[in-house]
Order: C-alpha cells, then structure tokens, then sequence
C-alpha cells in the first residue's frame, strides 16, 4: 500500500505543477500581450532564417 500511496502523491504533484504552468502562462499572455507576440513573432523568424529560401527560378 506504500509504493500506491507515494505514487498517487507523485500524479497529483505532476499535475499541480501543469495547472500552475499553464495559469501563469495565461496570466503572462493576458498581462504583457504586445510583448509575447513580439517574442512569438522572434521566435518564427528564427525559424525562416534556418531553412534555407527555396529559389524557384533556375539561372
């Protein structure tokens, strides 16, 4: 019955931790909106500049 027990406090632990992740999270997005968007916008440029450009026209 021990082993069961520590293993319950261990899923419940686990998922407090995500519900106060995500509910900081959201109160970040909510608070600074301007600010994550500039940061989601930075990291999508990041992205485009490793791929490399497709060139469609062949010279």
């Amino acid at each position: 019955m021990g082993a069961n027990f520590d293993v319950k406090i261990l899923i419940i632990f686990l998922l407090v931790a995500i519900l106060v992740l995500l509910v900081g999270l959201t109160v970040n997005v909510l608070k600074d909106h301007k600010s994550s968007f500039k940061f989601y916008k930075t990291i999508m440029n990041e992205k485009d500049k490793k791929e490399p450009p497709k060139k469609d026209s062949k010279e």
